[in-house]
């Protein structure tokens, strides 16, 4: 007589509260019809499990199917770790067992809430994404929406402990690059909602591309803010924490039986902190992401030609500086370590009249005839080489200026243009 059981190769999935049905196969191997009992051997699974039908007859080469029914309890905990189990056939005619097999089982959190998470519009600086959540439980519940963005080439995030400044500037920053609206979303029993999600990958200056993934943590608000709670009050009490309302836990809303006063600041929360606490948070409701390629900052044939106009313009100009010998005055006079001379020109002063230079010395004698007949006339003005002046216009060859300086006021200067109007037209004030 040889007897075989087949379960399933994955690790069967339950969740607390809910009835799972796998099904196994049990084949009769050998040539008698034999009855057998199928049921689980002693253990915790045991506890909360059975077959159906529980009593089966398979002739010789045939199988048959039977249910392993699952009912865990309410209160059993969610694990991370697989839990075996052990199915075996006992003969009916003398209790012996005739086959063995064993599977794995998964305790997991009822899927609660679903999350989808797509891209509406995505731009050189920024990508926007809507998350859909679902609520497939039989009662309300509040998610706290929890996004991050994560480059390739940012640092790695340091564990728990205490951070330096610029860890702390690092994390500001990246809690800046993206940000979720509305970050608790409410969502009635059976139905949907949404939040929009925008994000700012950090982007490379010139030419690369970089990989970036955004990830969205849909977590229970309720754990989170036990979580919260229970974290504040550990390490430094709840004096300074405030409610999902906005009042302060303060010594008046804590007592001697109740210590962290969450039984009226946060409701609904106080059960959750009185549990013993665990290594592990609570997981999240759901999780899903988004990868996406932020482009750089500057286009690689962009900075390539910029690149190439300053490699130009620096040959220029050295070719001309190599031809020429020596810089303008006006750049020299600019010049590190180079001695600043006054300038002989003050402000404000009256502009009489400007006569262009040109080849030889007939300006500066056409300039100094002109400079005679206004003194002549009373006007006492002076020739100014523009080039020695940095509040003069040079031009392309220079000018030469007749002005005269020295006044306290510009209304002296108007005064001044006014009383020599007829012999000198052009006269203005300039004060700068």
């Amino acid at each position: 007589m040889r007897m075989e059981i087949v379960v399933p190769q994955t690790a069967v999935s339950v969740s607390p509260g809910v009835e799972t049905r796998v099904r196994i196969q049990v084949a009769n191997r050998g040539d008698a019809v034999v009855p057998v009992r199928i049921g689980l051997a002693r253990g915790r699974v045991s506890a909360w499990a059975q077959a159906e039908p529980s009593v089966v007859s398979a002739g010789p080469g045939e199988s048959t199917g039977v249910d392993l029914v699952f009912r865990p309890p309410a209160t059993a905990q969610p694990a991370s770790t697989l839990q075996p189990f052990t199915v075996q056939a006992e003969d009916m005619r003398d209790g012996s067992v005739t086959a063995r097999a064993t599977g794995l089982l998964a305790v997991a959190a009822p899927v609660r809430v679903t999350a989808e998470l797509l891209v509406v519009r995505t731009r050189r600086r920024r990508v926007e994404l809507r998350l859909t959540l679902v609520n497939a439980a039989e009662s309300a519940t509040t998610v706290r929406v929890r996004p991050t963005v994560e480059t390739v080439g940012d640092p790695v995030p340091r564990g728990a402990g205490p951070k330096d400044r610029a860890a702390r500037k690092a994390a500001r920053k990246a809690e800046r690059r993206i940000v979720a609206k509305p970050s608790v979303v409410d969502l009635p029993a059976g139905q949907d909602g949404w939040s929009r999600i925008v994000a700012k990958p950090r982007r490379a200056f010139i030419g690369t591309r970089r990989p970036y993934v955004v990830t969205v943590r849909c977590l229970d608000a309720a754990d989170d803010i036990a979580a919260e709670a229970a974290a504040g009050f550990g390490a430094s009490g709840l004096s300074a924490k405030s409610s999902p309302t906005g009042s302060p836990l303060t010594g008046s809303s804590l007592s001697a039986s109740d210590p962290a006063g969450l039984s009226t600041a946060l409701p609904g929360v106080a059960s959750a902190i009185d549990e013993p606490a665990t290594d592990e948070p609570a997981p999240p409701l759901a999780t899903v992401t988004h990868a996406g390629i932020a482009r750089p900052r500057m286009a690689r044939a962009t900075a390539t030609i910029i690149g190439l106009l300053l490699v130009a313009g620096l040959t220029g100009g050295a070719v001309w500086l190599g031809r020429s010998g020596e810089l303008p005055d006006q750049i020299r006079r600019r010049l590190p370590g180079q001695a600043q001379t006054e300038d002989p020109v003050s402000v404000p002063f009256a502009l009489v009249d400007v006569i262009p230079k040109t080849g030889g010395n007939g300006a500066l004698r056409v300039a100094e005839a002109a400079r005679d007949r206004l003194n002549n006339a009373g006007m006492q003005v002076r020739v100014v080489d523009s080039t020695t002046s940095q509040r003069l216009y040079d031009g392309d060859t220079g000018f030469w200026v007749l002005l005269r300086d020295g006044f306290i006021a510009p209304e002296a200067v108007d005064a001044f243009c006014r009383q020599y109007r007829v012999v000198a037209p052009n006269c203005q004030v300039v004060l700068r």
